[in-house]
């Protein structure tokens, strides 16, 4: 799911038919108090544990951005809002993880393509795991968004779920520090209504606009 604007504007400039991306911050949960999940806020004092926040993950909900929600033009074909998005990470090193961004867009014909973008987060020191500043595209295009945004486009853990069997947390929202773009990111695809209920609840109590997500995590047509 992570920037600022002069970021997204970067971004959009520079790799125009990518995904744009959720990278940017991401909010969406938040609890603090009785969370029946097992959820940890971001105001509490707790710790990512990196190797679990690894893997694939689902974009079960976000709040509208400019970089999902637009057109996209290939082909002679315009291509309309993402949907079906999913992201992954994977460790580089003990202190970055590469991620890749996806979504799916249809067009009136009702054929699909992928729309994706690749990028590197890098953890802040003394965050305790909870906040990474990520650039997207090639090493230059990277090089240039730390250099203007001061390290990065901040990527703040809001939120965490508790690990599941397989050892990785099993949903989380991030945003940036602004709050502006939410991302509710979940391990499998659909999830229960009691967990969207402690997610929906840890996120208002922080503060997050839940009254503007939309759930585009399946194909429209299905």
């Amino acid at each position: 799911m992570l920037g600022n604007i002069a970021g997204r504007r970067f971004q959009r400039t520079t790799n125009r038919h990518c995904l744009r991306t959720r990278v940017r911050a991401l909010a969406l949960l938040l609890g603090t108090f009785g969370l029946a999940s097992g959820a940890l806020a971001f105001s509490n004092s707790f710790s990512v544990d990196l190797p679990r926040y690894l893997g694939d993950w689902y974009e079960y909900a976000r709040t509208p951005n400019e970089f999902e929600d637009n057109t996209l033009s290939k082909d002679g074909k315009s291509f309309g809002p993402c949907f079906a998005a999913r992201t992954t990470y994977r460790a580089d090193g003990d202190d970055a993880i590469r991620l890749k961004n996806s979504c799916e867009r249809r067009a009136s014909d009702g054929s699909t393509i992928t729309d994706s973008v690749t990028g590197r987060a890098v953890l802040r020191a003394g965050t305790q795991g909870r906040e990474l500043q990520i650039a997207f595209g090639s090493g230059i295009a990277q090089f240039f968004q730390r250099a203007i945004s001061g390290g990065g486009f901040p990527y703040w853990i809001y939120c965490i779920g508790p690990v599941n069997r397989n050892g990785l947390y099993d949903w989380a929202v991030v945003s940036g520090p602004n709050k502006e773009y939410i991302f509710v990111l979940t391990r499998a695809q659909e999830i229960a209504d009691e967990l969207r209920a402690n997610i929906l609840r840890c996120s208002a109590e922080q503060g997050l606009p839940v009254d503007k997500l939309i759930y585009r995590h399946r194909d429209p047509q299905q």
